[in-house]
């Protein structure tokens, strides 16, 4: 069920009928990340700190997703067909962690740390973005409202964003609806 704030937005979206969202296809997994990362580059590009990623760098860390990527919960959103917006999901490691008290990575750990796309029932959205030319269109609400279907569907219990900058209020506003945030990190710049 959509939260009230978002359903005159994601009506709206779903009558222009131009939006539609898939899964990551890891059959052709290099295809996927490279979009991501194309995603990822636009739609970071101008925000306080960001570097762009490199196809080198990007690909070393498609191995990690490979293993480790909800498939069913990391998702691309296509307008007319052409990508315009990303969530990239993991499940939280945090509970496979805690199960690992010596911090040890033995076998027995490693193998917990592979299980966990499938045995964890929480998750972390670690990125996200919309292509520039799309923002303000509800892709982001959009995406919000695919990954909670597609979680409780799984029977996952919940979902934690990664690091959303104070000053970002097309995500904000939304998210605030959901209630305050669990943690808040600050950073201080200062020129030496």
């Amino acid at each position: 069920m959509p939260l009230p704030s978002h359903e005159k937005i994601l009506r709206r979206v779903r009558e222009r009928g131009r939006v539609t969202c898939r899964g990551f296809d890891f059959a052709r997994l290099d295809e996927d990340m490279e979009i991501m990362r194309t995603l990822y580059n636009d739609a970071w590009d101008g925000t306080w700190g960001f570097v762009p990623i490199s196809e080198e760098e990007f690909g070393y860390l498609s191995q990690t997703f490979r293993y480790l990527a909800v498939r069913d919960l990391t998702l691309i959103a296509e307008v007319d067909g052409e990508p315009a917006a990303f969530l990239l999901v993991l499940p939280d490691l945090n509970q496979v962690f805690r199960s690992i008290p010596s911090g040890r990575l033995s076998p027995s750990a490693l193998w917990k740390i592979l299980r966990a796309p499938k045995t964890v029932k929480e998750a972390r959205v670690v990125l996200l973005g919309t292509r520039a030319k799309y923002r303000n269109r509800g892709l982001f609400s959009f995406l919000v409202q695919e990954l909670t279907d597609r979680s409780r569907a799984m029977g996952n219990l919940g979902a934690e964003g990664s690091w959303i900058l104070e000053d970002n209020e097309s995500l904000t506003k939304p998210l605030a609806a959901l209630g305050p945030p669990t943690r808040r990190w600050r950073m201080f710049e200062k020129p030496l």
